[in-house]
C-alpha cells in the first residue's frame, strides 16, 4: 500500500517528462488538395511543441469528423515528426440554386460521389441546374460524364452541355446511350434523333 503513492508520483513524472522531452517538431500533411495543410493540422489539434509521444487514434477520429475528409491516418516515422495522411472526398457536382430548385438564390451546394453535400470550399465537378424530380439521375449523369460542363434537368428531360457539343433526351438512361457528337447538338426523341450543327 505504501508503494502506491510512489508509483503514482513516478507515473506522473514520466508523463510530464514524455510531454516535455518529445515535442512535435515537424508536421507533414499528405493527400490534401482542397483543404490547406495548415487547416488539416489545426483540425487534428497538432502544433509545434505538442506532445509527440501521446498522439493516438483520437487525432484520426477528429479528422474524419470533417465533411471533406473520407479517411485519415496518423504516422510517427521518427522522433518529433508527425505525418498525417488524408483522403478527401471527391466533388462530383455542384448544384446551381437551392437544392436544384429555381428560387433565384445561388447556393453552389457541392456534392460528392454518393450525393452527400460538402461545405463549399471551392467549386468542383459538373454544374447541375434544374427543377422538379430528377436530381438523382442528374447526379448519376455527372458521375458518368465527368467531361460535361453543365447538366440541366426538368420534367421535360435531361440536357448535357460539353462546351462544343450538347445532348438532350427525355430520360437519363437514353441520354447515356446516345452517341456524343463532336460538335453541334443532338436531341433524342422516342420517334428519332435530331441533329443541329
Amino acid at each position: 500500500m505504501a508503494r502506491l503513492p510512489y508509483f503514482l508520483l513516478l507515473s506522473g513524472l514520466l508523463f510530464v517528462a514524455g510531454w516535455l522531452a518529445f515535442p512535435v517538431q515537424k508536421i507533414v500533411v499528405v493527400g490534401a488538395k482542397v483543404l490547406p495543410a495548415e487547416t488539416v493540422a489545426r483540425l487534428a489539434g497538432l502544433y509545434s511543441g505538442a506532445p509527440w509521444l501521446y498522439l493516438g487514434r483520437r487525432v484520426e477520429k477528429r479528422l474524419r469528423e470533417h465533411p471533406w475528409i473520407a479517411s485519415a491516418k496518423l504516422r510517427r516515422p521518427r522522433l518529433g515528426v508527425v505525418v498525417i495522411e488524408i483522403e478527401e472526398r471527391r466533388p462530383v457536382a455542384y448544384l446551381d440554386g437551392v437544392l436544384g430548385l429555381p428560387s433565384g438564390a445561388r447556393n453552389r451546394l457541392v456534392l460528392d460521389e454518393s450525393g452527400q453535400p460538402l461545405p463549399n470550399l471551392r467549386q468542383g465537378g459538373v454544374r447541375i441546374e434544374g427543377f422538379g424530380p430528377g436530381l438523382e439521375e442528374a447526379l448519376d449523369l455527372a458521375r458518368n460524364l465527368p467531361s460535361a460542363r453543365v447538366i440541366r434537368y426538368s420534367p421535360a428531360g435531361y440536357g448535357v452541355d460539353f462546351g462544343r457539343s450538347a445532348l438532350w433526351a427525355p430520360t437519363a438512361r437514353e441520354l447515356l446511350r446516345a452517341p456524343r457528337p463532336k460538335t453541334g447538338r443532338l436531341q433524342v426523341y422516342a420517334w428519332g434523333v435530331s441533329v443541329r450543327q
